[in-house]
């Protein structure tokens, strides 16, 4: 398969570059930002090339930022009939319906997907996908699972993006605060008196940190953040008001509550691999 990659310099889009060059496509790459060399096998393409590359490639990739997605769907337009157009982006709103449009309009295949990964995963590994409808579910997880090794997931397209509310965007919000509660001189002596428990949160926090800005943004965006994170705020209201009150049989209530609800087993196994990560960490460091 011949495959035109819009944002191949980005960090998805590279990972989706290096990934189908190495399963045997045939991979052309274009970015704004200039792309003069790779270290894999890819057609790096000068815009003037843009037209007649995506004619005669047979899947168009959109790597592209979120902000950007709309109008780089229009791109459709250069496609020739029965190709394949793939976006990835991690929030879907309206977007299916924008593909369902100039698919046909231009007589062309949507796929709708959400890498379930970031771009430091592994392109060997058995990744996850989540793929959301556009027109025909069976036929597009069909040709999702052609492409793709690795799990795929169909949800729809409000489904999607309520889960990726909590899954990312608030994921990345309560660490960007956690992060703000200190300055770095502070951080400085946390991280020496830090166990455990705190390094994991500051490695998690300070990892969400190496994305780019525009995707913070973008997440914080989706429209069912607000109900998540006024919920988050209420919640922590209630437990500031029995601190203030020095309440403690409320906070034991509530802990309590929460062990009794995931169940001892989980528990005992998220800890389990806590320490089981900070070990392979503590080796790799050493090495």
């Amino acid at each position: 398969m011949k495959v035109t990659i819009i944002g191949a310099a980005g960090r998805m889009g590279s990972w989706f570059s290096r990934y189908l060059s190495k399963n045997g496509h045939e991979v052309y790459a274009y970015d704004k930002a200039e792309l003069t060399s790779t270290n894999y096998s890819v057609h790096v393409i000068r815009r003037s090339e843009l037209k007649g590359i995506i004619y005669n490639t047979d899947t168009l990739m959109l790597c592209v930022p979120m902000h950007s997605i709309y109008e780089s769907i229009r791109l459709a337009r250069y496609m020739r009939p029965n190709s394949l157009l793939i976006e990835i982006t991690s929030i879907k709103q309206g977007i299916p319906k924008r593909l369902k449009y100039y698919s046909s309009k231009y007589n062309i295949k949507p796929l709708s997907i959400h890498p379930l990964f970031g771009p430091g995963a592994d392109i060997d590994a058995l990744n996850r996908y989540a793929l959301v409808p556009v027109i025909n579910a069976e036929e597009e997880y069909s040709i999702a699972r052609s492409i793709f090794k690795g799990r795929i997931i169909t949800v729809d397209e409000d489904v999607h993006d309520r889960t990726m509310a909590y899954i990312l965007g608030m994921v990345y919000i309560m660490n960007v605060a956690w992060l703000m509660l200190t300055d770095r001189k502070e951080r400085d002596l946390l991280n020496e008196l830090g166990g455990s428990t705190y390094r994991v949160q500051s490695i998690l926090a300070e990892s969400i940190l190496n994305d780019d800005h525009d995707l913070f943004a973008s997440l914080c965006m989706n429209r069912y953040v607000e109900y998540y994170l006024e919920r988050f705020i209420d919640i922590n209201r209630s437990i500031v008001e029995h601190v203030k009150s020095r309440d403690a049989e409320y906070l034991k209530s509530i802990y309590s509550s929460l062990k009794d609800e995931i169940g001892s087993n989980d528990i005992s196994n998220s800890y389990r691999l806590m320490y089981k990560i900070l070990t392979s960490m503590s080796d790799e460091h050493q090495r």
